[in-house]
């Protein structure tokens, strides 16, 4: 996990985090303009890195919860 690249794009994060909780613009939009860009956005990877942190928070409590 890149944490330095989500430190430095945390402002944006919170901010695209912040939109969607608004309803201002859809996630499914916000994923469209990010991918439009034609190289690789940083703060789509950014993103990207946080997914990866969440599944593996996600995957730490789905084994060792027996309940899940």
């Amino acid at each position: 996990m890149n944490v330095e690249l989500i430190d430095r794009n945390w402002a944006d994060i919170l901010r695209v985090a912040a939109t969607m909780a608004a309803g201002t613009l859809r996630p499914s939009q916000i994923l469209r303009k990010l991918a439009a860009y034609p190289r690789q956005n940083e703060l789509a990877t950014a993103l990207r890195e946080v997914g990866r942190v969440e599944r593996s928070l996600f995957m730490i409590d789905w084994t060792t919860d027996p309940g899940m």
